[in-house]
């Protein structure tokens, strides 16, 4: 680790051969020569006091010594650099199939706001564990109180893990920030039910979206009745499958087979879905039966494809999720849904109607978590007590025992 010239000014004195403090004012600063990063690294010193100067130089060569037998460079990376090469690593994991393309996206969300608040030009091996202490704080009044705990908490741990990252590849000093630690939800979660529909409110839903869809059928506008229309279908679909988002968006029309079947005297089209792993955020392949199976056949007819993306216009490209939030925006206010404005009401929440209504209609929790593609127990957690109608039945059933001395529910 050689001096970039071994031949030294009057002002400059050697320290080990191999580095110099110098005087810049009344200061001692510390200059050495770092060959494979083809820098000085220079550092002031804050003393006036030769010997005090010599003394602290020597520690901070040593310091660097230490650092770069580890492999850690001098001269760090910013915030938004490490952010970057974080993000390309997590992309490799979107090419490999380990994570679906939507998580990729919150990441880089998640980083936009961290960068935000850290500041993008901050050296990574200038970060301390306490820098994000109030993180929660900026971003709730960034948000005028907006913003969600659980927002924050999903936000938290991504930056933890990106720091994790940088950290394991030497980048970073510290391994995570020790945020504040935020209040618990309440798990009966009310809120959960505000964001979603009741079934009147679904069905106007449904109505809204054939009107708003036929509104434009003119064949000037063929394009805007093609988008429209697979908002629509893409509720009813929503609605009756109960499929995320994301797994609806890339749902191809050869994961979709139906199947006529008689029950009760009337004919029913079963759609019979088959998610693929790549597509799932558990990444889990699974098959599931669902009613509206006609409404496929409808959707096949209007796109004139029966290849490639369901949810898309040429087939080959899926609609965008901001094109799907503005229209799905626009129905769910000509539904006239009420406080539709402050319940939250997003494309997921047609995910939540459908688990509520399959739980309210007395399929057990584990055929309703093997048709969505979840747990048990996050069903339960999140889903259980979310309608009085729930809570009436389980409060007001009674229990009467038989002769042979078993305990039935009546």
């Amino acid at each position: 680790m050689a001096l970039k010239k071994q031949t030294f000014n009057e002002d400059e004195i050697a320290i080990f051969d191999e580095a110099v403090i110098h005087k810049r004012g009344e200061y001692w600063q510390f200059k050495m020569w770092l060959n494979d990063e083809q820098k000085y690294a220079r550092q002031s010193l804050r003393t006036r006091s030769k010997i005090t100067a010599e003394e602290k130089a020597k520690k901070l060569y040593f310091r660097i010594l230490a650092d770069r037998e580890e492999g850690k460079r001098y001269f760090t990376l910013t915030t938004k650099q490490g952010a970057a090469k974080y993000i390309e690593h997590r992309q490799k994991d979107v090419e490999t199939g380990l994570i679906v393309s939507g998580r990729l996206a919150t990441i880089k969300t998640h980083l936009k706001h961290f960068l935000r608040i850290i500041g993008k030009d901050t050296k990574l091996r200038e970060l301390g564990y306490l820098d994000c202490e109030d993180y929660f704080y900026k971003r709730h009044k960034e948000t005028n109180g907006n913003v969600k705990i659980v927002t924050i908490q999903n936000e938290q741990s991504t930056i933890n893990a990106c720091i994790l990252w940088l950290y394991k590849n030497n980048e970073t000093r510290i391994a995570k920030f020790d945020f504040k630690q935020l209040a618990k939800q309440d798990d009966g979660n009310e809120a959960l039910r505000r964001a979603t529909f009741t079934l009147n409110e679904y069905k106007q839903l449904c109505i809204t979206a054939e009107n708003y869809a036929n509104g434009c059928s003119d064949s000037d506008k063929q394009d805007e009745y093609v988008i429209r229309t697979l908002i629509r279908y893409f509720i009813l679909i929503a609605g009756h499958s109960g499929l995320r988002v994301g797994e609806l968006l890339q749902l191809e029309w050869t994961d979709v087979q139906l199947e006529a079947v008689t029950s009760k005297g009337k004919e029913h089209v079963l759609a019979k879905i088959a998610v693929r792993a790549e597509t799932s955020k558990v990444r889990k392949s699974r098959v599931l039966y669902c009613k509206g199976g006609e409404y496929f056949k409808q959707l096949q007819t209007i796109l004139k494809h029966d290849d490639g993306l369901i949810f898309s216009t040429n087939s080959s490209t899926k609609i965008t999720k901001r094109k799907l939030l503005y229209h799905f925006h626009k129905i769910v206010a000509l539904a006239n849904i009420p406080n539709s404005t402050t319940r939250a009401l997003v494309p997921y929440s047609l995910r939540h109607y459908t688990i509520t209504q399959r739980i309210l209609s007395g399929l057990s929790l584990q055929a309703v978590a093997n048709m969505c593609g979840t747990s048990t127990v996050q069903i339960e957690r999140t889903y259980w007590h979310v309608n009085n109608e729930t809570r009436l039945t389980s409060a007001l059933a009674d229990y009467k025992q038989n002769e042979d001395g078993t305990i039935t529910l009546t």
